[in-house]
């Protein structure tokens, strides 16, 4: 497919990792235009020249205090003065009336104990609106991803701001809950009941049945839509389609734009590509597949996508999945930089040695450490110990974890230095290529 009319789309890049990655494939898909912008700039009044802000996956928190409260004001503002936001997955959760939150929409994110908090794959969806320009050019059943996601609790006070686009259906062959595939415990005629007391979490696919999957409202002369559906699932024609017609026909800028200006967002330098940064990204790689063998080989993970891991649960895949991604995406990047001659591109300030040099060691640490970890977790599930990605009785688990991981549920550690480093190469690959 490609979009015949649609504004300059601005895709908010930080703390998206994966996400970003599988957006901007997507988003080149489809064909429609699109710049990547940072909070930074955001607070530097980037919007101004766009008509749509769309906020990729990520962890919601973690954006909020990316733009900081200077850049959360601006977002408001570009909303309430007729621009249009949309947000998937995190980034819906960004628009949500929480803490750290925009408040956009008066709905909430429904506590953990109250939802299914660990479920992926394709899942149907059922249409409130069938007219909605969301499903044009297609035709029902519609079945969309979904990839670990929270779920909207709506405000009963606020029902006239907001409209749900879709609710869940039914799951398809490829949904999984936590490491649960739903269409096995269907064929054998078992129940989530036992499951759900060994996991100690809701996990019945059928409590999804009808809760809001898509969201729709208006903030002052601006529009929002929020999914918790990933419709930029990079492989998913389904998806790609309804993203097609949300940018194409429900997105109509709201706003007077601006003419044409520099594209460069601050002062950049340009630095050759060298053949010792293509041998580093060959290093990491050659790790990354080294490190995804030792996890198949111990029965913690499988490709379930070229760009994604399922885990059992209790290993933290989703992590190490993200490095192998990122990871991935800069060496085939920089090898097309380097193949075609051209630069990269680098804002002033970021010194791509000074990155290379950190890089490498704290690579290192990462798989060597990550290697350890695996090890200690798969003895642990040979034991018969319940593993929890979070809490452990084992010190040597916890220690690692720690180190790794910082031991909390928004990451930290090793992971989050390496994959912040990483981040900072891709955002300027990106812009290098255009």
């Amino acid at each position: 497919m490609q979009a015949e009319k649609a504004g300059k789309v601005a895709l908010l890049w930080d703390e998206s990792f994966l996400w970003g990655i599988m957006a901007t494939r997507a988003l080149r898909k489809i064909g429609v235009p699109f710049d990547i912008v940072t909070a930074r700039e955001i607070v530097g009044g980037r919007l101004d020249r766009y008509g749509v802000l769309f906020v990729p996956g990520g962890w919601a928190g973690d954006k909020s205090r990316a733009l900081g409260a200077e850049g959360r004001e601006k977002v408001d503002r570009f909303v309430r003065r007729g621009g249009r936001f949309i947000g998937f997955c995190g980034g819906a959760g960004l628009a949500l009336d929480v803490e750290e939150g925009l408040a956009l929409v008066p709905v909430r994110r429904m506590p953990t104990a109250e939802r299914i908090p660990n479920f992926s794959g394709k899942i149907r969806v059922r249409p409130s609106d069938a007219q909605h320009p969301l499903w044009r050019k297609m035709s029902a059943p519609y079945s969309f991803y979904v990839w670990w996601p929270g779920q909207f609790l709506l405000d009963p006070e606020g029902e006239d701001r907001v409209r749900v686009v879709a609710g869940y259906g039914e799951p398809e062959d490829d949904f999984y809950v936590a490491d649960l595939k739903a269409a096995d415990l269907a064929a054998a005629s078992e129940s989530w009941e036992s499951w759900e007391t060994f996991y100690g979490i809701r996990m019945n696919p059928a409590r999804l049945m009808g809760e809001p999957a898509m969201l729709e409202g208006e903030y002052g002369r601006g529009k929002v839509f929020l999914s918790y559906l990933h419709l930029d699932t990079p492989d998913d024609p389904a998806g790609l389609q309804a993203f097609c017609n949300l940018l194409t026909r429900w997105a109509v800028p709201g706003k007077d734009l601006p003419g044409p200006q520099d594209e460069d967002p601050q002062d950049v330098r340009w630095v050759r590509v060298h053949q010792e940064a293509l041998q580093l990204f060959d290093l990491l790689e050659r790790s990354g597949e080294e490190l995804f063998e030792m996890g198949r080989r111990n029965y913690l993970w499988f490709r379930r996508k070229p760009y994604m891991l399922q885990w059992r649960r209790g290993v933290r895949g989703m992590e190490y999945g993200i490095v192998m991604m990122m990871v991935r995406e800069l060496r085939q990047r920089f090898y097309r930089l380097r193949g075609s001659g051209r630069m990269l591109k680098v804002p002033d300030g970021m010194e791509v040695e000074t990155e290379f040099d950190r890089l490498r060691p704290l690579a290192a640490a990462f798989f060597r450490q990550a290697e350890r970890l695996l090890l200690l977790e798969r003895f642990a599930i040979s034991k018969g110990a319940k593993l929890h990605h979070l809490r452990t009785d084992d010190p040597g688990i916890g220690r690692l974890r720690e180190v790794l991981f910082s031991g909390n549920r928004r990451f930290g550690g090793l992971f989050k230095e390496l994959i912040d480093s990483l981040d900072g190469l891709l955002l300027a690959a990106m812009r290098s290529e255009g």
